[in-house]
């Protein structure tokens, strides 16, 4: 039985991930086994992805990771990207990329052992070479965007029309909440598919926020008072 373990990431809680679900049926036509889909909303800059590390410390030898594209798992500088998909692959773990490969080239079925082992050793070959230039493309094209989109902000701002990154209410307000009813902060991060850095940067401005509040309103009662 092929089993697999499908990633799916987009890079704020503003984006859809529906598009990306697809892949779910793909596999299973290809007559895959999905032993756990993770969602995540977070960024491919960083390798604090609660759903990313509980995929990893889930993997079990033999199985496929399957990512819409190399990407979705990282965005990653080359040299930790590579680190990462090592890390996936020595856990026993291949990784399925139809932006590389489609599934049917991945998987040969000839029904010779020898002849499909051969095969299977020719396609991680040539899916290893694949990687290391998708890992630089993907990395390249990252900082060209990164680059383009400061270019973007110094102009703005040179034009009086820059506000800034605005926060997302509905996810911090979800933040509070659920820290409130007293979840952990990792507990949060992994319910809401996020990241622990958001989780405490929401909980830290609840903070702020209140005491601003507070203070706005013991200045009021000082004025009413005079």
């Amino acid at each position: 039985m092929k089993i697999a373990r499908i990633y799916l990431r987009v890079s704020t809680s503003s984006q859809s991930i529906e598009r990306q679900r697809s892949l779910i049926e793909d596999a299973k036509k290809q007559g895959f086994y999905i032993a756990s889909v993770y969602e995540e909303k977070a960024s491919g800059t960083t390798l604090e992805r609660p759903q990313l590390q509980r995929m990893i410390s889930e993997i079990q030898p033999g199985e496929y990771i399957i990512a819409e594209r190399l990407d979705r798992i990282t965005r990653l500088p080359p040299p930790q990207a590579e680190e990462l998909i090592k890390t996936i692959q020595d856990k026993g773990a291949s990784l399925l990329l139809p932006e590389l490969l489609d599934f049917s080239q991945l998987i040969p079925t000839t029904g010779n052992d020898f002849s499909d082992d051969l095969i299977r050793c020719m396609m991680d070959c040539t899916q290893k070479v694949l990687l290391k230039v998708a890992l630089k493309a993907s990395y390249d094209d990252w900082c060209i965007r990164r680059e383009r989109i400061s270019q973007g902000i110094a102009i703005a701002k040179k034009n009086g029309k820059f506000k800034g990154k605005q926060a997302n209410k509905k996810l911090h307000q979800d933040i509070i909440k659920l820290r409130r009813q007293g979840n952990t902060i990792a507990e949060t991060a992994r319910i809401l598919g996020t990241s622990t850095p958001t989780v405490v940067r929401a909980w830290a401005k609840r903070d702020k926020t209140e005491i601003e509040k507070l203070e706005d309103l013991g200045q009021k009662k000082i004025k009413w008072e005079q």
